[in-house]
This record gives C-alpha cells, sequence and structure tokens, in this order.
C-alpha cells in the first residue's frame, strides 16, 4: 500500500518544489498526506476534462499536481 506522502515525495525528488517558479501551484495541494493511495491522475493543469477524467477513473479523492 502507497500513502499519498509517499507518492509527493517521490515526485518531489524527479522535480523538485525549489525549482518551481512563482506562479506555480506544485505538491500536495488537497487530501491528507497519510492517506492510502487508491489512484494516481497526472495533469500539468487542472481543467473541467480532466476532472471528468478523474472522476471517470475512481482518481477524484486526491488530487496532486507536480511539475
Amino acid at each position: 500500500m502507497v500513502f499519498i506522502h509517499e507518492l509527493v515525495n517521490s515526485l518531489e525528488q524527479f522535480a523538485p518544489t525549489a525549482l518551481q517558479e512563482a506562479y506555480d501551484n506544485c505538491g500536495l495541494l488537497t487530501g491528507t498526506p497519510h492517506t492510502a493511495c487508491t489512484g494516481v491522475l497526472t495533469t500539468l493543469d487542472v481543467t473541467v476534462d480532466v476532472l471528468r477524467e478523474a472522476k471517470e477513473n475512481g482518481c477524484m479523492d486526491r488530487i496532486v499536481i507536480a511539475i
């Protein structure tokens, strides 16, 4: 079982938040870090279509954005 904080840590090792621009919203934007991860959908931008896809694929309980 993988937890949200483990996924975030892995993503931040690949793309450190120290490299983000002032306008970037990187890292865990919503959700609880110590919750089990049940699905992942990655995106550069959250749009209505992305949210629909997340809902259709059972990924709506957590949204993680990392660039």
